[in-house]
């Protein structure tokens, strides 16, 4: 997708993917290759903010926003108390993060 879009956009424009910590640890019930999909992202993201950046003065990063209650989060089965994974992710992530307010895909991301 750089690679067709780049050339269209304006350089400082920036390309952005979204990654989970299960690239970088072991995150139990998070199976089905997601886990290496993402590492492989993150790999995949360093080359290209090198080449796009220098070909087309563009940045490309990968962030991690924390646990989104997504269709195939939510199909990691359940654990202690009947709480599926994704759930309990979100609990900790409440419970711990300096900002506690619920993630939604619904909110999109705005960068400045």
């Amino acid at each position: 997708m750089v690679s067709r879009f780049a050339p269209l956009m304006p350089p400082g424009g920036s390309v952005l993917s979204l990654s989970y910590i299960a690239s970088q640890r072991v995150i139990p019930g998070y199976g089905g290759g997601m886990s290496s999909a993402k590492a492989q992202l993150e790999s995949d993201t360093r080359t290209l903010a090198w080449e796009a950046g220098r070909k087309y003065g563009i940045r490309v990063n990968t962030i991690s926003a924390g646990p989104l209650k997504s269709r195939a989060a939510s199909a990691i089965g359940a654990g202690p108390g009947g709480k599926t994974f994704i759930e309990r992710a979100i609990d900790y992530s409440t419970n711990n993060a300096p900002l506690t307010l619920p993630l939604y895909a619904e909110e999109g991301l705005v960068l400045w």
